[in-house]
């Protein structure tokens, strides 16, 4: 009797502990097929994000020390954005961070401000290569010795991580995309550019831009098919004036080019910063106050988020799972489940 009562009393017990757990508080999964706010310590411009690892994001921002000496300049979650843990501080003069690029957790190279700099340990310590330089802001790392990185006014090839540069273009890349360590393109505001031999030849090509037209963006999906956002602009009593922007498509790696949408910014009044597709139907735009999409090639939009305190969207990224994330300004972090 003693035994069964023995018996009864545990078997009870794992029950209560059962029940406990099953009942207790957790974050419910975020929803699918919209944009979320993700919570950060941060209220200023996010200005980075790079996808190190499945549900590992890291973000950059602008803060220096001189400013926020007790502040953190990264953040990393390794949970997918529900909680986001502070990196070691480098001691900034001024400018904060604008770009970073991981290799992998134990080779990461950032940049901004007033030099490039490295960490092999995940973060815990950092090297300062090229003080008191032009601030250079890495774009792509095909190894720890070579890169491609920018200025404010020019774009850099390293081959000795980051110790010394030479010029490839005398204007910044506003992006680059590699799809091995020989094939990749690039845009400047003016002047589309590829390379064949891993970034130390570049050569212009594509259409013939208008005085009016602008690059604002690209994003390839392979390495032959591609979009390209581009700005228009008219005269005006002030000077240049914007009047809207195209979206082009090309599938035979950027010797011609299609105009998919000419009526993007008068339908949605959008100024768009990033532009990213899954696939040749599923895409996505970002830009001032919102992000569209859209499911048939660029032909067609809808609004996908719109921002209630107005801010910008500067920039968006997704897993190979189809999960996106965007950043922008006032401490912006958005997710996208698929």
């Amino acid at each position: 009797m003693r035994t069964r009562r023995i018996f009864l009393s545990v078997l009870l017990a794992s029950a209560i502990l059962s029940c406990r757990k099953d009942n207790s508080p957790s974050e419910p999964p975020l929803p699918s097929g919209i944009w979320v706010p993700l919570s950060l310590d941060y209220t200023g411009d996010v200005t980075d994000i790079f996808l190190l690892k499945k549900d590992t994001v890291v973000v950059t921002s602008y803060m220096d020390f001189n400013t926020y000496p007790t502040k953190t300049i990264f953040f990393q979650s390794n949970n997918g954005g529900r909680k986001w843990l502070p990196w070691k501080s480098i001691r900034l003069d001024a400018g904060g961070i604008r770009g970073i690029f991981c290799l992998n957790a134990n080779s990461i190279y950032a940049g901004g401000g007033e030099a490039l700099y490295y960490s092999g340990d995940n973060a815990k310590s950092w090297d300062t290569l090229n003080p008191n330089s032009n601030g250079y802001i890495p774009l792509h790392f095909f190894n720890k010795s070579r890169g491609i990185l920018y200025t404010s006014s020019a774009t850099f090839l390293t081959t000795n991580g980051g110790v010394s540069f030479f010029r490839v273009h005398d204007r910044k890349f506003l992006k680059a995309q590699f799809f091995n360590n020989s094939v990749g393109y690039a845009c400047t505001n003016i002047n589309l550019l590829k390379t064949n031999d891993g970034g130390n030849t570049w050569s212009v090509f594509g259409p013939i831009w208008k005085d009016h037209e602008l690059i604002s963006t690209i994003h390839f999906i392979t390495e032959n098919t591609g979009y390209m956002v581009v700005d228009l602009y008219m005269n005006g009593i002030a000077g240049f004036i914007r009047r809207g922007c195209d979206l082009y498509k090309t599938t035979d790696a950027g010797n011609t080019w299609i105009k998919v949408n000419d009526k993007i910014d008068e339908n949605f009044n959008i100024v768009p910063y990033s532009c990213y597709f899954l696939n040749e139907q599923v895409g996505f735009l970002a830009g001032r106050y919102k992000i569209l999409k859209t499911n048939d090639g660029g032909v067609t939009w809808s609004e996908d988020y719109v921002d209630s305190t107005f801010r910008s969207i500067n920039k968006m990224v997704f897993t190979e799972a189809g999960i996106g994330y965007a950043i922008g300004t006032d401490g912006l972090i958005l997710k996208r489940n698929k």
